[in-house]
């Protein structure tokens, strides 16, 4: 394919389609003939780079670029489906309102934005902020802008 794309190229530089020499050179025939040849060696290996689904990623720790493969699209929304459907509703509002994925759920070892962003998200539920000693959305805000998170995440 590449033999191909060469000789189209000599062709339109030289102005002859046996391959022997004559003196023909335009500007227009070297653009279109440098396009074609770039398009016709470059895009196969674009599309097949592009259909593998495999990326590199640097390692921290050597320094040297890892191979992961990426999941299809479709089996990347089915794994999504599949830990919706194991959630309940308030905690798929909940993750909706940025407070999802807790890996600690006492809270300890959550971080300081973490713990703001979660108490934000419980003032913003009603049934969690009556539970609490907050009396309304901006007195439970206020507080947790001040930094006073614990009388909502702690609520039962």
């Amino acid at each position: 394919m590449r033999l191909a794309a060469f000789t189209c190229l000599w062709s339109l530089l030289t102005g002859s389609s046996n391959g022997l020499a004559q003196p023909y050179y335009s500007r227009r025939a070297f653009l279109v003939a440098s396009v074609s040849t770039t398009t016709a060696v470059v895009m196969p290996l674009v599309a097949s780079a592009a259909t593998t689904g495999k990326r590199y990623v640097l390692n921290e720790d050597t320094g040297e670029y890892d191979q992961v493969e990426d999941p299809s699209w479709q089996d990347a929304w089915k794994d999504r489906l599949d830990k919706a459907q194991s959630m309940s509703t308030d905690e798929v509002f909940m993750a909706a309102r940025g407070a999802g994925n807790t890996v600690d759920p006492t809270g300890e070892n959550m971080s300081e934005s973490s713990k703001k962003r979660r108490a934000m998200a419980a003032c913003r539920d009603d049934t969690l902020r009556s539970k609490s000693t907050a009396n309304d959305i901006k007195e439970c805000t206020a507080r947790v802008f001040n930094g006073e998170t614990d009388f909502i995440l702690k609520v039962d």
